[in-house]
Parts: C-alpha cells; sequence; structure tokens
C-alpha cells in the first residue's frame, strides 16, 4: 500500500460522491444510483496492524 493510500483512498471517494450527486441531478428520478465508499485501504491498514 502506498505511505498516504488512506488520504488517497478519502480523497477518491469524496470525488465519487460528488459525481454519483451529479449523475443523479442529471438522470433524474428515473434510476436509482447509490455511491458505495471504498473501504480497500483502511481494511489494508487494519489487517497489517493486526485488527480484523
Amino acid at each position: 500500500m502506498l505511505p498516504n493510500g488512506i488520504e488517497l483512498e478519502d480523497k477518491f471517494n469524496q470525488m465519487g460522491f460528488v459525481l454519483t450527486e451529479k449523475v443523479k441531478q442529471e438522470i433524474g428520478g428515473k434510476y436509482k444510483i447509490k455511491f458505495i465508499s471504498s473501504t480497500s485501504a483502511k481494511s489494508y491498514a487494519n489487517m497489517k496492524n493486526g485488527f480484523r
């Protein structure tokens, strides 16, 4: 994992949330869209530190 992996994941999740909201606005209520954030970096860091 990159030394700043958790920070990168947080930034990725913020950008994904904003993009999801834009898509929801553009397509209206025709489709149901849900943003699911990434937790891979945090999970990896917890495993590496002995937490599960």
